[in-house]
């Protein structure tokens, strides 16, 4: 079995290789899910993309009729959340298909395992507490999951089919309405195997627009260790404590295996340590990813700043004096989030300063010097405004879905690796 496993995975990969960049499926995601806090393994990192993927065609229709403000508004309605057989408690239900999840059917109890372990999954808010101080919420994402077993009926037989996730409404209106979502490779998913590289692959590709990221050492480790206690609802954090084991088990593993895979994922990176002011080793305070596009990025962001929407933008920014190098510019700045919806705001913007220049030739407004340099501030004030830094807190298909049919700069005592 094990024989024909890396066999079949071997033929995996290469079909994966063989689909072109402009056939690769990319897969939208609201930052509050790279961001959530568990322990995960690879199987269940590739359970929440196929989750994503159901949701593929709700979070575009959302994103093209969000308001300026960023707001989606909810994803699902009042009957996409329905009572399991016999209860009262409404649930929003989602199915992934065992076959989906690139295992075959003598590791099916792998993925029933996967599966109960996403019960321990949360996603964490900083509020204020009863006395006034910052605290911690942790809320778990999956209530329920439902596994289903074979068939023991000699005449017959039936193989399971799928495993079901159930989230309770205010779960599911808190984590799908906050903005930015980013978009990665489904593939990229499919490819790794070691228990990290999915989460850091996916967090890395959330910031990738910023080429240098950092994020507190503690909040990394909150991310991709924490052990939830549903019981005692207490969120710990004990597996490698020594930064010598994190470095080793976490993040050079996952360093490896993603530049192994650089032909057929859009970003890589390195990473280095930043310590408290005075020391050179020991704990540090945070983790800087230096992150690089891979051919397959730069064509990923060539497509998007080859499409019909972005034509239009760019001829609209350049009927503002703007040169085609200065449009380019700030269009790759709007592509720090979705890029459907973030142009079409910059196009109401850059629409409004054209509406405001008729009017200032016309008298009915104070002269502008230097209109260029105005433009130019204008915009991108307005871009930073509608933008979000991933690195600050998070506020609190093909498939039928079964919902009802600015970074710290490099700082000289740090190690490089």
């Amino acid at each position: 079995m094990a024989r024909k496993s890396r066999q079949a995975e071997q033929l995996k990969q290469e079909i994966i290789s063989s689909v072109p960049a402009e056939q690769r499926k990319l897969i939208t995601q609201p930052i509050t899910f790279t961001y959530l806090n568990g322990e995960m393994t690879m199987t269940q990192t590739r359970i929440q993309t196929m989750i994503m993927e159901r949701l593929q065609e709700r979070i575009a229709k959302a994103l093209k009729h969000r308001t300026a403000d960023g707001y989606c508004g909810s994803l699902f309605s009042d009957d996409d959340f329905q009572p399991m057989p016999g209860g009262v408690t409404k649930f929003l239900t989602f199915e992934v298909k065992y076959s989906e999840l690139g295992v075959d059917h003598a590791h099916y109890s792998d993925v029933d395992k996967a599966a109960k372990a996403m019960l321990s999954i949360v996603y964490e808010k900083e509020i204020i507490d009863k006395n006034g101080r910052p605290a911690r919420e942790h809320s778990v994402v999956f209530d329920k999951v439902i596994i289903p077993e074979d068939s023991s009926d000699a005449d017959n037989k039936v193989r399971r089919d799928s495993i079901k996730l159930k989230m309770l409404p205010e779960v599911a209106n808190d984590l799908f309405h906050i903005i930015p979502y980013h978009q990665y490779l489904k593939d990229a998913i499919f490819l790794f195997s070691g228990s990290y590289t999915g989460r850091i692959y996916l967090l890395i590709n959330a910031n990738k627009s910023l080429g240098t990221w950092t994020i507190e050492y503690e909040k990394l480790r909150r991310i991709l260790l924490t052990s939830y206690d549903r019981d005692t609802r207490t969120a710990t954090i004990d597996k490698y404590r020594d930064i010598s084991d994190f470095k080793k088990r976490v993040l050079e593993s996952a360093r490896r295996e993603i530049a192994d895979a650089a032909d057929r994922v859009d970003c890589t990176f390195d990473y280095e340590f930043r310590y408290p002011a005075g020391k050179k080793r020991g704990t540090p305070e945070a983790v800087i990813f230096h992150i690089h596009l891979t051919d397959l990025g730069r064509n990923i962001d060539r497509r998007q700043l080859e499409s019909q929407e972005a034509g239009e933008l760019r001829k609209l920014l350049i009927s503002l004096s703007l040169t085609i190098a200065e449009a380019n510019r700030l269009m790759k700045e709007a592509l720090k989030q979705i890029p459907e919806r973030q142009y079409a705001l910059l196009a109401e913007k850059a629409k409004a300063l054209r509406s405001y220049y008729a009017e200032e030739r016309a008298g009915r407004h104070p002269k502008i010097d230097d209109r260029h340099a105005y433009t130019l501030a204008s915009l991108r004030d307005f871009i930073q405004q509608q933008s979000f830094t991933p690195a600050e807190e998070v506020p609190a298909a093909s498939v039928p879905y079964t919902a009802v049919s600015p970074q710290s700069p490099a700082e000289p005592d740090m190690e490089i690796f």
